[in-house]
């Protein structure tokens, strides 16, 4: 029988608690807060091309609940060329359309008022329709054009930042980042773990009349082949 001295067993076994280590780095199991924050920041603004289609739910309970649904979609490209779109789902003219083409000329258009609209930047725009899409013209432009916004973004607005529990959508792994709003709200971003993209978005509030629950899904792709025709003003 082969004798195996603790000299021999000691290396072995730091050898192994080192290679268990490694893996929960992987695995993200040792990030933090901040960790995960800076690696969403630092991949969003390294895209060569950024595409979405987004829906928000949002749910009134009142004594007659009900529910309002807005769909959006973005496409982007490192060369400037931007557009978003959004829209009440059952409602008649509610479209809103930002646009930014190769030449950087920014126009905007909604439905209400029927009027186009021209801007030096982006920025401009996409607050102003950051309210009346319930966040989906912030949450991911902000990342993606993060000179324009100088910095600012979803987590920024947040205050007590803390990692929560890993969480599974749609069968893909997420990372989740809550915090709290100006209205001391609980906001929860979900993040996939593969590429640090935002899946979700969650938060809520309690009126003297009602409850409000709002969820945003995104559906992200990165760096995949994005047509001309996605990008021209009128199309969706």
């Amino acid at each position: 029988m082969v004798k195996i001295s603790r000299l021999t067993i000691l290396p072995l076994f730091l050898a192994f608690a080192l290679m268990l280590s490694g893996c929960r780095k992987d695995n993200g199991d040792d990030l933090s807060d901040d960790d995960i924050i800076k690696r969403v920041v630092k991949e969003h603004a390294n895209l060569s091309t950024y595409r979405d289609n987004s829906t928000a739910t949002m749910t009134y309970t009142t004594a007659n609940p009900y529910t309002v649904v807005k769909q959006s979609k973005l496409v982007y490209s490192g060369d400037g060329r931007f557009r978003y779109e959004y829209y009440e789902v059952g409602k008649p003219d509610t479209k809103y359309i930002i646009h930014r083409d190769a030449n950087m000329k920014v126009t905007s258009w909604w439905d209400v008022t029927d009027v186009l609209k021209e801007y030096d930047s982006l920025e401009e725009p996409l607050a102003a329709a950051t309210g009346v899409s319930d966040g989906t013209a912030f949450i991911v432009p902000a990342l993606l054009l993060p000179d324009e916004f100088d910095g600012h973004n979803s987590f920024k607005t947040l205050t007590r930042i803390e990692r929560g529990e890993d969480e599974v959508i749609d069968g893909k792994a997420c990372y989740l980042i809550t915090g709290y709003n100006i209205f001391d709200d609980l906001c929860s971003i979900y993040i996939l773990k593969d590429t640090y993209l935002i899946r979700r978005y969650a938060d809520s509030h309690k009126y003297e009349t009602f409850d409000f629950e709002r969820v945003i899904d995104f559906h992200p792709e990165i760096n995949v082949t994005i047509s001309d025709s996605e990008f021209l003003f009128g199309t969706i």
